[in-house]
Protein backbone atom coordinates (compact mmCIF):
# COMPACT_ATOMS: atom_id res chain seq x y z
CA UNK A 1 0.00 0.00 0.00
CA UNK A 2 1.47 3.32 -0.60
CA UNK A 3 0.95 6.34 0.98
CA UNK A 4 -0.82 9.62 -1.59
CA UNK A 5 2.49 11.61 -1.28
CA UNK A 6 4.48 8.65 -3.09
CA UNK A 7 1.21 8.94 -5.42
CA UNK A 8 1.56 12.20 -6.56
CA UNK A 9 4.12 12.49 -9.55
CA UNK A 10 5.02 16.67 -9.63
CA UNK A 11 5.52 18.71 -12.93
CA UNK A 12 8.46 18.94 -14.28
CA UNK A 13 10.37 22.18 -14.43
CA UNK A 14 7.59 24.13 -12.51
CA UNK A 15 8.37 28.20 -11.27
CA UNK A 16 8.54 28.55 -7.90
CA UNK A 17 6.72 31.70 -6.74
CA UNK A 18 8.25 34.07 -4.19
CA UNK A 19 5.77 32.75 -1.73
CA UNK A 20 8.01 29.84 -1.71
CA UNK A 21 5.19 27.69 -3.34
CA UNK A 22 5.35 25.83 -6.96
CA UNK A 23 3.45 27.34 -9.36
CA UNK A 24 1.58 25.73 -12.61
CA UNK A 25 0.95 27.27 -15.55
CA UNK A 26 -2.49 28.92 -16.60
CA UNK A 27 -4.43 26.60 -18.49
CA UNK A 28 -6.39 28.74 -21.56
CA UNK A 29 -8.24 25.68 -23.35
CA UNK A 30 -9.24 22.53 -22.75
CA UNK A 31 -10.11 19.85 -24.86
CA UNK A 32 -11.99 16.40 -23.95
CA UNK A 33 -12.27 13.52 -25.63
CA UNK A 34 -14.23 10.12 -24.97
CA UNK A 35 -14.09 11.36 -21.29
CA UNK A 36 -18.21 10.04 -19.67
CA UNK A 37 -20.44 12.16 -21.24
CA UNK A 38 -18.21 14.49 -23.45
CA UNK A 39 -17.00 12.69 -26.33
CA UNK A 40 -15.59 15.74 -28.39
CA UNK A 41 -15.86 18.86 -25.96
CA UNK A 42 -13.60 22.21 -25.95
CA UNK A 43 -13.17 25.44 -23.70
CA UNK A 44 -11.74 28.26 -24.71
CA UNK A 45 -10.51 31.73 -23.24
CA UNK A 46 -9.90 30.07 -19.81
CA UNK A 47 -8.77 32.84 -16.98
CA UNK A 48 -8.27 32.47 -13.30
CA UNK A 49 -11.30 31.97 -12.11
CA UNK A 50 -13.79 30.39 -14.56
CA UNK A 51 -17.40 29.67 -13.46
CA UNK A 52 -19.34 26.86 -15.55
CA UNK A 53 -22.73 27.41 -16.21
CA UNK A 54 -25.11 24.75 -17.49
CA UNK A 55 -28.41 22.27 -17.24
CA UNK A 56 -28.62 19.35 -15.45
CA UNK A 57 -26.54 16.79 -17.32
CA UNK A 58 -24.70 19.23 -20.09
CA UNK A 59 -21.32 17.63 -18.62
CA UNK A 60 -20.54 20.11 -16.24
CA UNK A 61 -18.89 17.83 -13.19
CA UNK A 62 -17.47 15.71 -15.91
CA UNK A 63 -15.59 18.89 -17.00
CA UNK A 64 -14.19 19.55 -13.68
CA UNK A 65 -13.09 15.92 -12.96
CA UNK A 66 -11.56 15.70 -16.43
CA UNK A 67 -9.51 18.86 -14.97
CA UNK A 68 -8.56 17.21 -12.07
CA UNK A 69 -7.69 14.08 -14.38
CA UNK A 70 -5.01 16.38 -15.78
CA UNK A 71 -4.13 18.54 -13.56
CA UNK A 72 -3.17 15.86 -10.65
CA UNK A 73 -0.50 13.75 -13.05
CA UNK A 74 -1.48 11.02 -9.70
CA UNK A 75 -2.09 7.56 -10.31
CA UNK A 76 -4.43 7.72 -7.21
CA UNK A 77 -6.78 10.42 -9.39
CA UNK A 78 -8.02 7.37 -11.97
CA UNK A 79 -9.99 5.24 -9.20
CA UNK A 80 -10.72 8.59 -7.05
CA UNK A 81 -12.97 10.07 -9.79
CA UNK A 82 -14.98 6.98 -9.77
CA UNK A 83 -15.10 6.45 -5.84
CA UNK A 84 -16.68 10.08 -5.31
CA UNK A 85 -19.46 8.90 -7.82
CA UNK A 86 -20.11 6.09 -6.11
CA UNK A 87 -18.93 3.57 -9.01
CA UNK A 88 -17.28 0.87 -6.77
CA UNK A 89 -18.68 -1.95 -4.75
CA UNK A 90 -17.67 -4.51 -1.86
CA UNK A 91 -16.93 -7.56 -2.86
CA UNK A 92 -16.89 -10.21 0.71
CA UNK A 93 -15.15 -13.42 0.58
CA UNK A 94 -16.74 -15.89 3.02
CA UNK A 95 -13.65 -18.69 2.40
CA UNK A 96 -11.39 -16.04 3.25
CA UNK A 97 -13.19 -13.43 5.74
CA UNK A 98 -12.58 -10.32 4.11
CA UNK A 99 -14.10 -7.71 1.81
CA UNK A 100 -12.59 -6.60 -1.21
CA UNK A 101 -13.49 -3.18 -3.11
CA UNK A 102 -14.14 -2.94 -6.87
CA UNK A 103 -14.20 0.40 -8.61
CA UNK A 104 -15.84 0.56 -12.23
CA UNK A 105 -13.12 1.89 -14.58
CA UNK A 106 -15.14 1.67 -17.18
CA UNK A 107 -17.75 4.53 -16.34
CA UNK A 108 -14.87 6.40 -17.46
CA UNK A 109 -14.72 6.15 -20.87
CA UNK A 110 -17.62 7.74 -22.69
CA UNK A 111 -20.68 4.81 -23.29
CA UNK A 112 -18.27 2.72 -21.39
CA UNK A 113 -16.66 1.61 -24.23
CA UNK A 114 -13.18 -0.06 -23.29
CA UNK A 115 -12.24 0.04 -26.47
CA UNK A 116 -12.19 3.65 -26.90
CA UNK A 117 -9.49 6.27 -25.59
CA UNK A 118 -9.53 8.82 -23.38
CA UNK A 119 -7.88 11.69 -23.86
CA UNK A 120 -7.56 15.43 -21.91
CA UNK A 121 -5.29 18.10 -23.17
CA UNK A 122 -4.64 21.76 -22.27
CA UNK A 123 -2.86 24.39 -22.98
CA UNK A 124 -1.75 27.02 -21.01
CA UNK A 125 -1.13 31.03 -21.08
CA UNK A 126 2.24 31.72 -22.27
CA UNK A 127 3.75 33.97 -19.93
CA UNK A 128 7.47 32.97 -20.65
CA UNK A 129 9.33 31.08 -23.99
CA UNK A 130 10.41 28.42 -21.79
CA UNK A 131 7.16 27.70 -20.54
CA UNK A 132 5.48 24.45 -21.40
CA UNK A 133 2.53 25.19 -24.21
CA UNK A 134 0.33 22.27 -23.40
CA UNK A 135 -0.59 19.00 -20.94
CA UNK A 136 -1.89 15.95 -21.85
CA UNK A 137 -3.06 12.85 -20.18
CA UNK A 138 -4.50 9.44 -21.88
CA UNK A 139 -6.14 6.67 -20.77
CA UNK A 140 -6.69 3.31 -22.81
CA UNK A 141 -7.62 -0.33 -21.79
CA UNK A 142 -4.83 -3.03 -23.69
CA UNK A 143 -4.63 -6.67 -23.94
CA UNK A 144 -0.94 -6.82 -22.82
CA UNK A 145 -0.28 -8.92 -20.00
CA UNK A 146 0.74 -6.68 -16.94
CA UNK A 147 4.07 -6.96 -15.44
CA UNK A 148 4.25 -7.21 -11.78
CA UNK A 149 7.00 -5.19 -10.45
CA UNK A 150 9.36 -7.61 -9.86
CA UNK A 151 8.55 -8.23 -13.31
CA UNK A 152 9.75 -4.66 -14.46
CA UNK A 153 6.39 -3.13 -14.45
CA UNK A 154 5.79 0.16 -13.16
CA UNK A 155 4.63 0.25 -9.11
CA UNK A 156 1.22 -0.87 -8.54
CA UNK A 157 -0.32 1.82 -5.83
CA UNK A 158 -3.16 0.37 -4.72
CA UNK A 159 -4.36 -2.21 -6.91
CA UNK A 160 -4.48 -5.72 -6.47
CA UNK A 161 -3.29 -8.27 -8.92
CA UNK A 162 -3.48 -11.19 -7.01
CA UNK A 163 -7.89 -11.43 -6.79
CA UNK A 164 -8.74 -14.22 -8.84
CA UNK A 165 -11.18 -11.92 -10.66
CA UNK A 166 -7.97 -9.82 -12.80
CA UNK A 167 -8.23 -10.93 -16.52
CA UNK A 168 -4.65 -11.63 -17.78
CA UNK A 169 -4.20 -9.08 -20.38
CA UNK A 170 -7.12 -6.77 -19.48
CA UNK A 171 -4.90 -3.64 -18.46
CA UNK A 172 -5.60 -0.01 -17.98
CA UNK A 173 -2.80 2.49 -18.96
CA UNK A 174 -2.57 6.04 -18.27
CA UNK A 175 -0.12 8.80 -19.27
CA UNK A 176 0.48 11.82 -18.42
CA UNK A 177 2.54 14.47 -20.54
CA UNK A 178 3.86 15.51 -16.82
CA UNK A 179 4.99 12.44 -14.86
CA UNK A 180 8.17 10.38 -15.53
CA UNK A 181 6.45 7.23 -15.92
CA UNK A 182 3.22 5.85 -17.11
CA UNK A 183 0.86 4.31 -15.43
CA UNK A 184 -0.78 0.40 -15.64
CA UNK A 185 -2.90 -1.26 -13.67
CA UNK A 186 -4.92 -4.78 -14.44
CA UNK A 187 -8.49 -5.36 -14.56
CA UNK A 188 -11.08 -7.66 -14.56
CA UNK A 189 -13.01 -8.47 -17.90
CA UNK A 190 -15.58 -5.90 -16.77
CA UNK A 191 -13.43 -3.13 -16.73
CA UNK A 192 -13.13 -3.17 -12.91
CA UNK A 193 -9.61 -1.96 -10.94
CA UNK A 194 -10.06 -4.11 -7.62
CA UNK A 195 -8.45 -3.15 -4.32
CA UNK A 196 -8.35 -4.94 -1.02
CA UNK A 197 -8.27 -1.86 1.54
CA UNK A 198 -11.21 0.45 2.51
CA UNK A 199 -7.93 2.49 3.52
CA UNK A 200 -6.88 2.91 0.07
CA UNK A 201 -9.97 3.86 -1.40
CA UNK A 202 -10.28 6.41 0.48
CA UNK A 203 -6.85 7.26 -0.23
CA UNK A 204 -7.91 7.37 -3.46
CA UNK A 205 -9.93 10.46 -3.03
CA UNK A 206 -6.86 12.99 -2.88
CA UNK A 207 -5.25 13.76 -6.02
CA UNK A 208 -1.63 15.68 -5.86
CA UNK A 209 -2.03 19.16 -7.47
CA UNK A 210 -5.52 19.16 -8.58
CA UNK A 211 -7.88 19.78 -5.20
CA UNK A 212 -11.62 19.28 -5.67
CA UNK A 213 -14.51 20.10 -3.73
CA UNK A 214 -17.63 18.29 -4.08
CA UNK A 215 -21.12 19.34 -3.98
CA UNK A 216 -22.11 17.44 -0.68
CA UNK A 217 -19.06 19.42 1.01
CA UNK A 218 -15.86 17.54 2.92
CA UNK A 219 -15.39 14.51 5.67
CA UNK A 220 -14.38 15.79 9.18
CA UNK A 221 -11.45 13.99 8.37
CA UNK A 222 -10.61 15.78 5.24
CA UNK A 223 -11.73 19.57 6.89
CA UNK A 224 -9.36 18.17 9.97
CA UNK A 225 -6.27 17.54 8.27
CA UNK A 226 -6.12 20.85 6.69
CA UNK A 227 -6.87 23.00 9.75
CA UNK A 228 -3.71 21.26 10.81
CA UNK A 229 -2.03 22.49 7.71
CA UNK A 230 -2.61 25.83 7.98
CA UNK A 231 -3.21 26.37 11.84
CA UNK A 232 -1.19 29.76 13.35
CA UNK A 233 -0.09 30.59 10.04
CA UNK A 234 -0.91 33.20 7.09
CA UNK A 235 -3.19 30.46 5.45
CA UNK A 236 -5.26 30.82 9.03
CA UNK A 237 -5.92 34.16 9.24
CA UNK A 238 -7.48 34.34 5.22
CA UNK A 239 -9.40 31.22 6.57
CA UNK A 240 -10.69 33.49 9.37
CA UNK A 241 -11.60 36.00 7.06
CA UNK A 242 -13.47 34.02 4.62
CA UNK A 243 -15.56 32.87 7.33
CA UNK A 244 -15.89 36.21 8.57
CA UNK A 245 -18.53 37.08 5.42
CA UNK A 246 -20.79 34.87 6.76
CA UNK A 247 -20.23 35.59 10.29
CA UNK A 248 -18.38 38.70 11.59
CA UNK A 249 -17.82 37.69 15.14
CA UNK A 250 -15.87 34.37 14.11
CA UNK A 251 -11.84 34.94 15.87
CA UNK A 252 -10.64 31.31 15.31
CA UNK A 253 -11.60 27.59 14.23
CA UNK A 254 -10.51 24.43 15.42
CA UNK A 255 -10.76 20.87 14.98
CA UNK A 256 -11.40 18.72 18.36
CA UNK A 257 -13.06 16.00 16.67
CA UNK A 258 -12.72 12.78 17.85
CA UNK A 259 -11.99 9.21 15.94
CA UNK A 260 -15.62 8.10 15.61
CA UNK A 261 -16.30 11.90 14.21
CA UNK A 262 -13.58 11.13 11.25
CA UNK A 263 -15.64 9.16 8.71
CA UNK A 264 -18.63 11.30 9.19
CA UNK A 265 -19.77 13.53 6.61
CA UNK A 266 -21.39 16.90 8.55
CA UNK A 267 -19.45 19.75 10.60
CA UNK A 268 -18.83 17.32 13.79
CA UNK A 269 -16.18 18.51 16.04
CA UNK A 270 -15.26 21.85 14.39
CA UNK A 271 -15.84 24.55 16.39
CA UNK A 272 -15.81 28.11 16.13
CA UNK A 273 -14.53 31.11 18.61
CA UNK A 274 -17.40 33.72 18.52
CA UNK A 275 -16.20 37.41 19.65
CA UNK A 276 -17.89 37.91 22.94
CA UNK A 277 -19.29 34.40 23.59
CA UNK A 278 -17.19 32.35 26.01
CA UNK A 279 -18.65 28.92 25.44
CA UNK A 280 -17.06 26.93 21.72
CA UNK A 281 -19.65 26.95 19.08
CA UNK A 282 -19.95 24.09 17.27
CA UNK A 283 -19.57 25.02 13.53
CA UNK A 284 -22.44 23.50 12.34
CA UNK A 285 -24.91 25.76 14.33
CA UNK A 286 -23.82 28.54 12.64
CA UNK A 287 -25.79 27.13 9.66
CA UNK A 288 -24.82 25.06 6.33
CA UNK A 289 -23.35 28.20 4.33
CA UNK A 290 -20.19 28.76 6.94
CA UNK A 291 -18.77 24.79 6.48
CA UNK A 292 -19.42 25.74 2.85
CA UNK A 293 -17.08 28.93 3.20
CA UNK A 294 -14.42 26.66 5.46
CA UNK A 295 -14.16 24.27 2.65
CA UNK A 296 -13.52 26.53 0.23
CA UNK A 297 -10.74 28.89 2.61
CA UNK A 298 -8.98 25.56 3.21
CA UNK A 299 -9.02 23.96 -0.31
CA UNK A 300 -7.64 27.38 -1.75
CA UNK A 301 -4.53 27.08 0.63
CA UNK A 302 -4.11 23.70 -0.22
CA UNK A 303 -4.09 24.15 -3.66
CA UNK A 304 -1.59 26.49 -3.58
CA UNK A 305 -0.12 26.98 -7.34
CA UNK A 306 -2.23 24.45 -8.84
CA UNK A 307 -5.49 23.75 -9.62
CA UNK A 308 -9.21 23.87 -7.25
CA UNK A 309 -12.26 22.70 -8.55
CA UNK A 310 -15.81 22.90 -6.58
CA UNK A 311 -18.82 22.04 -8.13
CA UNK A 312 -21.94 23.83 -6.89
CA UNK A 313 -20.04 26.46 -5.52
CA UNK A 314 -23.35 27.86 -4.16
CA UNK A 315 -24.30 25.01 -2.25
CA UNK A 316 -25.44 26.15 1.26
CA UNK A 317 -24.76 30.10 0.71
CA UNK A 318 -27.77 32.45 0.89
CA UNK A 319 -27.44 35.17 -2.51
CA UNK A 320 -27.07 37.93 -0.03
CA UNK A 321 -23.62 36.75 0.34
CA UNK A 322 -22.53 35.56 -2.69
CA UNK A 323 -20.69 38.48 -3.95
CA UNK A 324 -18.42 38.70 -0.89
CA UNK A 325 -17.81 34.78 -1.05
CA UNK A 326 -16.73 35.63 -5.12
CA UNK A 327 -14.56 38.36 -3.83
CA UNK A 328 -12.49 36.28 -1.80
CA UNK A 329 -11.85 33.53 -4.10
CA UNK A 330 -10.90 35.83 -6.79
CA UNK A 331 -8.48 37.57 -3.86
CA UNK A 332 -6.98 34.20 -2.51
CA UNK A 333 -6.72 32.13 -6.53
CA UNK A 334 -4.91 35.83 -7.83
CA UNK A 335 -2.56 35.60 -4.32
CA UNK A 336 -1.77 31.96 -4.13
CA UNK A 337 -1.51 31.67 -7.89
CA UNK A 338 -4.30 28.98 -8.00
CA UNK A 339 -7.25 28.40 -11.35
CA UNK A 340 -10.46 27.78 -10.03
CA UNK A 341 -13.26 26.03 -11.93
CA UNK A 342 -16.80 26.01 -10.46
CA UNK A 343 -20.00 25.05 -11.34
CA UNK A 344 -23.54 26.58 -10.70
CA UNK A 345 -26.98 25.81 -11.83
CA UNK A 346 -27.90 29.26 -9.82
CA UNK A 347 -28.27 33.14 -11.35
CA UNK A 348 -27.44 34.77 -8.59
CA UNK A 349 -24.40 33.04 -8.28
CA UNK A 350 -23.10 34.22 -11.74
CA UNK A 351 -24.55 37.69 -11.29
CA UNK A 352 -22.87 37.58 -7.84
CA UNK A 353 -19.86 37.01 -9.93
CA UNK A 354 -20.47 39.52 -12.45
CA UNK A 355 -21.36 42.31 -9.83
CA UNK A 356 -17.60 41.71 -8.42
CA UNK A 357 -15.98 42.08 -11.64
CA UNK A 358 -17.36 45.70 -12.04
CA UNK A 359 -15.66 46.88 -8.85
CA UNK A 360 -12.79 48.19 -9.15
CA UNK A 361 -10.46 46.87 -6.03
CA UNK A 362 -11.53 43.32 -7.23
CA UNK A 363 -8.40 41.62 -8.77
CA UNK A 364 -10.59 39.96 -11.30
CA UNK A 365 -8.49 39.67 -14.17
CA UNK A 366 -9.25 36.71 -16.15
CA UNK A 367 -12.35 35.92 -14.61
CA UNK A 368 -14.73 34.31 -17.47
CA UNK A 369 -18.18 32.31 -17.11
CA UNK A 370 -18.35 29.15 -19.80
CA UNK A 371 -22.23 28.35 -20.77
CA UNK A 372 -22.03 24.17 -21.47
CA UNK A 373 -24.87 22.73 -23.33
CA UNK A 374 -25.59 19.25 -23.94
CA UNK A 375 -25.80 18.93 -27.56
CA UNK A 376 -22.50 22.12 -28.50
CA UNK A 377 -19.25 20.74 -28.54
CA UNK A 378 -17.56 24.24 -27.98
CA UNK A 379 -18.26 26.27 -24.57
CA UNK A 380 -19.15 29.79 -24.87
CA UNK A 381 -17.14 31.79 -23.10
CA UNK A 382 -18.21 35.01 -21.62
CA UNK A 383 -15.42 37.51 -20.38
CA UNK A 384 -14.42 41.18 -19.55
CA UNK A 385 -16.71 43.65 -20.65
CA UNK A 386 -19.30 41.08 -21.72
CA UNK A 387 -19.57 39.98 -17.87
CA UNK A 388 -20.44 43.14 -17.12
CA UNK A 389 -23.14 43.37 -19.94
CA UNK A 390 -24.47 40.61 -17.83
CA UNK A 391 -24.89 42.03 -14.39
CA UNK A 392 -26.49 45.57 -15.88
CA UNK A 393 -28.84 43.80 -18.31
CA UNK A 394 -29.94 40.69 -16.13
CA UNK A 395 -29.27 38.60 -18.81
CA UNK A 396 -30.29 34.53 -18.52
CA UNK A 397 -27.28 32.56 -19.70
CA UNK A 398 -27.83 29.27 -17.93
Amino acid sequence: MVEDATDAVPYNAVPTSDAGFQEAPLYSSLSVRGFRCLDDFCIEGLGRVNLLVGANNCGKTSILESVLLLSSASPSVVPGLAIRRGESRAITDPDMGRTSYAVDISQLFACHDLTSEVVVSADHCQQDAQARASDEVRLRITDAPYKTPTEGGPPLPFADASLPEVEDGVTLQACWSTAANDFAVPLTARGELLMRSSTVLRRARDHGSGQFIGSNGMTVARVMALLDDVVLSQDEQQVTHALNILEPRVERVASIASERDLSRGGPVGIFVKLKGVEKRVPIGSTGDGMWRMLGIALMLAKAKGGVLLIDEIDSGLHYTVMERMWQMVCEQAAALSVQVFATTHSRDCYESLAAVTKAEAAPTEGVTIQRIEQDRRRAVAISGDAIAIVAERGLEIR
